[in-house]
C-alpha cells in the first residue's frame, strides 16, 4: 500500500515535494485554505508542475456557521480532491460529519463520543491526528492535546471510525517519514494495518472516481 499524507499546508511545493519522495512518501495532497475558485484554479496549475511525484489539491474550509460549511462544501465538492473541514465547538462538527460530501473533521480541539463516531463512519467522514497539533503544543496544553488524541483512538477503534494521520507539514522541514507517523498511530493505539490504511491515497482515489464522468452514485458508474 502506497504512503500518502493528505494534509500539507506547506506552501513551499517543489521542495516538500522532493524531501518527501526522498523520506518514502509516495504522494502529497497540498491543501489551501478556500479563497474563491480564481486562487483554487492557479493552485491546481501550480501543483500539475510537480513531476515524478502523486501530488494533489485539497481545501481547507475554516468558517464559523455550518450552514457556511455546507454551502462552500457544496461549492467546492467537484473542484478538488479532497475537502478538510476545521473543527469548531460541538454542535458545527456534528453537522460536518452529518455531510457526506466531507471528507474529513480535522483540529486538535475534536472531541468525539459515540454518537458522532457512528455518524462520521455512516458518511464516511475520517478524523484527522495531526502530529503538527502536537509538536507545536507545549506543557500542559499539549499534555491536553495528547489525552484528547488518546480518547478519541478509543472511540475510533471501537466504532470502526475511519481516519487519517499527517504531519501537518508547514514547511518541508515539518515533514516526518511515514515510519515516523506509524510509531505515532502506534502511540494512540493502532495497530499497523489501520495505521498504514490511514496514510494511504484511499480517499482520493474514490474521489477521483467521483469527479470522473462515469460516476453517477456509490457503486454505480458509467461503463
Amino acid at each position: 500500500m502506497p504512503f500518502y499524507d493528505i494534509h500539507v499546508p506547506s506552501e513551499d511545493t517543489k521542495k516538500t515535494a522532493d524531501l518527501a519522495k526522498e523520506l518514502g512518501w509516495n504522494g502529497l495532497v497540498f491543501v489551501r485554505k478556500w479563497g474563491g475558485g480564481k486562487k483554487l484554479e492557479i493552485f491546481v496549475n501550480e501543483i500539475k508542475k510537480i513531476k515524478k511525484f502523486n501530488a494533489s489539491v485539497g481545501v481547507l474550509i475554516d468558517v464559523k456557521k455550518a450552514s457556511d460549511m455546507q454551502k462552500t462544501v457544496k461549492l467546492v465538492r467537484k473542484q478538488t480532491e479532497l475537502i478538510i473541514i476545521a473543527g469548531k465547538e460541538l454542535n458545527f462538527n456534528r453537522t460536518v460529519i452529518e455531510t457526506p460530501e466531507v471528507d474529513i473533521l480535522s483540529g486538535k480541539d475534536v472531541q468525539l463520543n459515540h454518537v458522532m463516531c457512528e455518524l462520521a463512519k455512516k458518511n464516511n467522514v475520517a478524523i484527522e491526528f495531526n502530529f503538527h497539533d502536537l509538536i507545536t503544543s507545549y506543557k500542559k496544553t499539549r499534555e491536553r492535546v495528547f489525552m484528547n488524541m488518546i480518547e478519541n483512538a478509543k472511540f475510533i477503534r471501537k466504532y470502526k471510525t475511519p481516519f487519517i494521520i499527517t504531519a501537518g507539514a508547514m514547511d518541508p522541514w515539518d515533514l516526518r517519514s511515514p515510519f515516523d507517523l506509524l510509531s505515532f498511530g502506534r502511540l494512540l493505539g493502532f495497530q499497523d494495518p489501520q495505521i498504514k490504511k490511514a496514510m494511504s491515497d484511499t480517499i482520493i482515489k474514490e474521489n477521483r472516481k467521483r469527479l470522473s464522468k462515469k460516476w453517477i452514485a456509490p457503486g454505480i458508474e458509467l461503463e
